[in-house]
């Protein structure tokens, strides 16, 4: 053991085989294992302080950061799989809070865009597709194939394979037909048709 202070109440010492233990108050507040350190007892120990933060954090390939005391939630780089970042939420799920919540996909890079649903028969995704600069809807996670509906920069919207109630139409624009009624506009049929633009 070696003490620190006067009372000889701050030391450094070994407190079992392969551990080194710092004491403070007479208390191992912080220990160095073979492959881990670890505080007193779990969830007393910090990293940093609200005023003294720390630096950058460095975590190796398929390693993650586990959060709770059963560590049923982690985030994870899989470099050795997926190579994604994977976030493994809790039961609960995921909640972005605090003042006008938001999330941002992308940095104003010229480059696609999109978030996936990855089901398991069929995957779905909601994206910009930035060759055309317009948000799709479509099957699939690849933008410019089987889209259903797309929005583009002057807001005009083209739905593919449209099924309502009345009978087929092939396209219909509604610049073209403004007398019109919004009722009449919309007679279509259980048979899918080809394309609705809408402006």
């Amino acid at each position: 053991r070696i003490h620190l202070d006067a009372d000889d109440d701050t030391s450094i010492r070994a407190s079992a085989d392969d551990i080194i233990a710092f004491e403070n108050g007479g208390v191992a507040s912080l220990n160095i294992a073979v492959t881990s350190i670890y505080g007193r007892t779990a969830g007393t120990f910090d990293l940093g302080t609200t005023t003294v933060e720390l630096g950058n954090i460095y975590v190796g390939d398929d390693k993650a950061i586990h959060f709770g005391a059963d560590q049923d939630t982690k985030i994870e780089y899989d470099e050795d799989g997926t190579d994604q970042l994977r976030i493994h939420q809790p039961a609960a799920g995921v909640v972005i809070a605090g003042t006008n919540p938001k999330l941002v996909i992308g940095d104003a890079g010229a480059e696609d865009t999109m978030l996936v649903f990855d089901g398991n028969a069929q995957d779905y995704r909601i994206g910009l597709d930035d060759g055309t600069d317009t948000l799709e809807f479509g099957v699939g996670a690849t933008h410019g194939t089987t889209t259903a509906l797309k929005i583009d920069a002057n807001q005009f919207v083209t739905a593919t394979w449209f099924t309502a109630s009345y009978a087929q139409v092939d396209v219909l624009d509604v610049n073209t037909i403004n007398s019109i009624t919004t009722t009449k506009v919309f007679r279509l049929v259980d048979t899918p048709i080809m394309t609705l633009l809408l402006r």
